[in-house]
C-alpha cells in the first residue's frame, strides 16, 4: 500500500510539474486537499503560480490554521460542497485568461458512479471558459490482473465499511476510464499506469490492464 501511495503521489506531481513548465503562470485548485503538503510545496518552489486549496469546512479550517504556522500571506483555504452549485464559486477566484488545473488525490473511488459523473461534469462545465483546463486525479481500477485480487477486494470492502462511504472499483481497463471522462465533458483523456511511467512498459492496446493498483488520469479541454 505504501508503494501504491508513493506511486500515485509521484505521478501526479510529475504531471503537475510538466504543466507548470508549459505554463509558468498556471493556476491550480486542489480539491479535497486534506492535510497534504502538496500545495505548500508547489507554492514554495513555483512562486509564480496560483495554488488554492479546497475542502469541507472543518478540514478547511484545520488546514488554514496549519498553513498559517509555516507560510506567510497564505490564501484562504476554500470551503464548499463539491456536489452543490456552490462549487462554481471556487472557479470564480481564478483568471479565465490563464490555464487552470484541478487536482485531487485519493478521492474519486469513494463516490458511486453517478456521483463521480456529476463531479467530473461540474469540473468540465465550470472550467469551460478558461484558456485551458486540466483535471489530474488518480483512480483504483478493478484489480483484475493482480495476483492479490481477492485480498484487495476484501480490503476494499473493509475500507468501505470503516469509512462509511461508497468506496468501489468502477473501471476494468483504461478505455473505460477514457470513455467515462469524455462522456462527462473532457475532450482529451490520458490514463497512465505505473508500469508505463516507472518501467516504460508499452501497452498493446487501450484495453490492457498492467496489474497496477492505481492509475493516474489527465483529462484536458483546450
Amino acid at each position: 500500500m505504501r508503494t501504491t501511495l508513493k506511486q500515485r503521489h509521484s505521478m501526479l506531481d510529475s504531471h503537475l510539474k510538466e504543466l507548470i513548465e508549459q505554463h509558468p503562470n498556471l493556476q491550480v485548485l486542489e480539491i479535497a486537499c486534506g492535510l497534504s503538503p502538496r500545495g505548500w510545496w508547489f507554492r514554495q518552489h513555483y512562486p509564480n503560480i496560483t495554488y488554492r486549496e479546497l475542502d469541507l469546512p472543518d478540514m478547511a479550517a484545520t488546514k488554514q490554521a496549519a498553513l498559517q504556522q509555516i507560510e506567510n500571506n497564505v490564501d484562504e483555504v476554500l470551503s464548499v460542497d463539491l456536489f452543490t452549485d456552490a462549487f462554481a464559486a471556487a472557479f470564480e477566484v481564478f483568471d479565465p485568461q490563464r490555464p487552470l488545473v484541478i487536482i485531487s488525490e485519493g478521492l474519486i473511488n469513494y463516490f458511486e458512479k453517478p456521483m463521480l459523473q456529476q463531479l467530473i461534469q461540474a469540473i468540465a462545465n465550470y472550467g469551460q471558459n478558461f484558456k485551458e483546463q486540466h483535471y489530474l486525479t488518480d483512480i483504483y481500477p478493478e484489480p483484475t490482473q493482480n495476483k492479490l485480487a481477492t485480498i484487495i477486494w476484501n480490503s476494499s470492502r473493509l475500507l468501505k465499511w470503516m469509512s462509511r462511504s461508497a468506496f468501489s472499483f468502477h473501471f476494468k481497463n483504461p478505455a473505460e476510464v477514457e470513455n467515462f471522462f469524455q462522456g462527462a465533458g473532457f475532450n482529451q483523456v490520458e490514463v497512465l499506469q505505473p508500469k508505463q511511467f516507472f518501467e516504460h512498459t508499452h501497452l498493446e492496446n487501450k484495453q490492457q490492464h498492467l496489474g497496477d493498483l492505481v492509475w493516474v488520469i489527465q483529462a484536458t479541454n483546450k
